[in-house]
């Protein structure tokens, strides 16, 4: 990647990834990632290795500004 200049070096970026479990009414893991995933229809969301874990992986954006206040409502939302 280097070699070909795939790292960016004149620019400062942040990106956030969170990844959650799924549980039943009972706190026992829920198995139900695919159905979750059909109903938010995000391409943010993402499964995970195992079939009760989530993941969304936000868009990277410039470190700079309202950056931080710009994650908050693209989360928010």
């Amino acid at each position: 990647m280097l070699d070909q200049g795939l790292i960016e070096d004149n620019i400062t970026r942040i990106g956030a990834e969170q990844e959650f479990c799924l549980v039943t009414d009972n706190w026992r893991p829920s198995k139900k990632s695919v159905e979750v995933l059909a109903g938010i229809n995000d391409s943010h969301f993402t499964t995970e290795l195992a079939r009760y874990n989530l993941e969304i992986n936000l868009d990277p954006l410039e470190l700079k500004g309202k950056c931080f206040s710009d994650y908050e409502q693209t989360l928010n939302m």
